[in-house]
Protein backbone atom coordinates (compact mmCIF):
# COMPACT_ATOMS: atom_id res chain seq x y z
CA UNK A 1 0.00 0.00 0.00
CA UNK A 2 1.08 3.35 -0.92
CA UNK A 3 1.17 6.47 0.80
CA UNK A 4 -0.94 9.44 -0.03
CA UNK A 5 0.43 12.02 -1.40
CA UNK A 6 -1.23 15.55 -2.43
CA UNK A 7 0.59 15.60 -5.90
CA UNK A 8 -0.35 19.74 -6.66
CA UNK A 9 0.63 20.77 -2.90
CA UNK A 10 4.09 19.11 -3.05
CA UNK A 11 4.66 20.46 -6.53
CA UNK A 12 4.95 17.62 -8.60
CA UNK A 13 1.36 18.27 -10.71
CA UNK A 14 0.57 21.44 -12.61
CA UNK A 15 -2.29 21.85 -13.30
CA UNK A 16 -2.81 24.82 -16.74
CA UNK A 17 -6.38 25.26 -17.74
CA UNK A 18 -7.12 25.66 -21.05
CA UNK A 19 -7.47 28.14 -23.11
CA UNK A 20 -8.32 29.43 -19.47
CA UNK A 21 -11.48 27.71 -18.53
CA UNK A 22 -11.64 25.85 -15.52
CA UNK A 23 -14.01 22.95 -17.20
CA UNK A 24 -10.83 22.25 -19.26
CA UNK A 25 -8.11 21.52 -16.75
CA UNK A 26 -4.70 20.05 -18.54
CA UNK A 27 -2.24 18.35 -15.92
CA UNK A 28 1.67 18.31 -16.17
CA UNK A 29 3.02 15.48 -14.40
CA UNK A 30 6.62 15.45 -13.33
CA UNK A 31 8.65 12.64 -14.68
CA UNK A 32 9.99 11.24 -11.38
CA UNK A 33 6.10 10.74 -10.55
CA UNK A 34 5.12 9.05 -13.88
CA UNK A 35 8.28 6.56 -13.38
CA UNK A 36 7.42 5.75 -9.92
CA UNK A 37 3.74 5.32 -11.09
CA UNK A 38 4.80 2.81 -14.63
CA UNK A 39 7.14 0.77 -12.24
CA UNK A 40 4.72 -2.20 -11.42
CA UNK A 41 3.92 -2.00 -15.16
CA UNK A 42 7.26 -2.08 -16.51
CA UNK A 43 7.04 -5.80 -17.15
CA UNK A 44 3.16 -6.00 -18.53
CA UNK A 45 2.57 -6.84 -21.83
CA UNK A 46 -0.20 -5.06 -23.97
CA UNK A 47 -3.00 -7.26 -25.90
CA UNK A 48 -5.55 -6.80 -28.57
CA UNK A 49 -8.22 -8.63 -30.37
CA UNK A 50 -8.25 -7.72 -33.82
CA UNK A 51 -11.44 -7.25 -35.91
CA UNK A 52 -13.07 -8.26 -32.37
CA UNK A 53 -13.96 -6.65 -29.08
CA UNK A 54 -14.48 -8.94 -25.92
CA UNK A 55 -15.72 -8.25 -22.13
CA UNK A 56 -13.13 -8.04 -19.27
CA UNK A 57 -14.34 -11.82 -18.00
CA UNK A 58 -14.25 -13.18 -21.69
CA UNK A 59 -11.01 -11.70 -21.78
CA UNK A 60 -9.39 -13.12 -18.98
CA UNK A 61 -10.96 -16.23 -19.25
CA UNK A 62 -9.84 -16.91 -23.02
CA UNK A 63 -6.23 -15.80 -22.52
CA UNK A 64 -5.73 -18.16 -19.51
CA UNK A 65 -7.41 -20.98 -21.20
CA UNK A 66 -4.84 -20.56 -24.82
CA UNK A 67 -2.01 -19.64 -22.92
CA UNK A 68 -2.43 -22.29 -20.55
CA UNK A 69 -0.08 -20.67 -18.00
CA UNK A 70 1.63 -22.24 -14.70
CA UNK A 71 0.83 -18.90 -12.74
CA UNK A 72 -1.83 -16.41 -12.96
CA UNK A 73 -2.27 -12.92 -14.81
CA UNK A 74 -3.68 -9.39 -13.81
CA UNK A 75 -5.47 -8.30 -16.57
CA UNK A 76 -6.50 -4.13 -17.05
CA UNK A 77 -9.02 -3.11 -19.54
CA UNK A 78 -7.16 0.30 -20.84
CA UNK A 79 -9.39 0.94 -23.21
CA UNK A 80 -9.97 1.06 -27.02
CA UNK A 81 -10.12 -2.97 -26.94
CA UNK A 82 -6.71 -2.64 -25.06
CA UNK A 83 -5.99 -4.90 -22.43
CA UNK A 84 -2.29 -4.74 -20.62
CA UNK A 85 -1.51 -8.36 -18.91
CA UNK A 86 0.91 -8.65 -16.02
CA UNK A 87 2.36 -11.94 -15.48
CA UNK A 88 3.36 -13.91 -11.75
CA UNK A 89 6.28 -15.95 -13.56
CA UNK A 90 8.29 -14.36 -16.10
CA UNK A 91 8.50 -17.90 -17.66
CA UNK A 92 4.87 -17.31 -18.59
CA UNK A 93 5.60 -14.08 -20.17
CA UNK A 94 7.88 -15.44 -22.33
CA UNK A 95 6.19 -18.21 -23.36
CA UNK A 96 3.08 -15.90 -24.18
CA UNK A 97 5.72 -13.82 -26.16
CA UNK A 98 7.38 -16.62 -27.99
CA UNK A 99 4.53 -18.75 -28.74
CA UNK A 100 1.45 -18.53 -31.09
CA UNK A 101 0.17 -16.72 -33.15
CA UNK A 102 -2.46 -16.72 -30.29
CA UNK A 103 -6.45 -16.84 -32.12
CA UNK A 104 -9.17 -16.02 -29.87
CA UNK A 105 -12.66 -17.34 -31.81
CA UNK A 106 -10.58 -17.18 -35.35
CA UNK A 107 -8.98 -13.55 -34.25
CA UNK A 108 -5.39 -13.03 -33.78
CA UNK A 109 -3.96 -11.44 -30.74
CA UNK A 110 -1.56 -8.76 -31.22
CA UNK A 111 0.91 -8.83 -28.35
CA UNK A 112 3.40 -6.40 -27.38
CA UNK A 113 5.96 -5.13 -24.85
CA UNK A 114 4.65 -2.07 -22.51
CA UNK A 115 5.88 1.03 -22.58
CA UNK A 116 4.68 3.95 -20.39
CA UNK A 117 4.12 6.38 -24.00
CA UNK A 118 1.68 3.68 -24.67
CA UNK A 119 -1.82 5.34 -25.22
CA UNK A 120 -4.31 3.31 -26.09
CA UNK A 121 -6.48 5.77 -27.90
CA UNK A 122 -4.40 5.96 -30.05
CA UNK A 123 -2.34 2.57 -30.31
CA UNK A 124 -2.69 1.05 -33.24
CA UNK A 125 -1.16 -2.82 -33.68
CA UNK A 126 1.81 -2.48 -35.68
CA UNK A 127 4.18 -5.54 -35.44
CA UNK A 128 1.78 -8.96 -35.69
CA UNK A 129 3.40 -11.90 -35.85
CA UNK A 130 1.41 -14.26 -37.89
CA UNK A 131 1.86 -17.98 -38.53
CA UNK A 132 1.91 -19.18 -42.42
CA UNK A 133 2.98 -22.70 -42.49
CA UNK A 134 6.85 -22.80 -40.50
CA UNK A 135 7.41 -19.23 -41.33
CA UNK A 136 7.25 -16.40 -39.33
CA UNK A 137 6.24 -12.95 -40.83
CA UNK A 138 6.50 -9.54 -39.01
Amino acid sequence: MRERIDLVANNLVQIELVKGNRLLPMLHVKCSVMEELSTPWKDALVVKLLSKSLGFNIMKTKLETIWALTGGIDLMDVGNSFYMVKFDGEEDKAKVINGGPWMIYDHYLAVCQWSPTFNAATAMPSLIKLWFGSVYRV
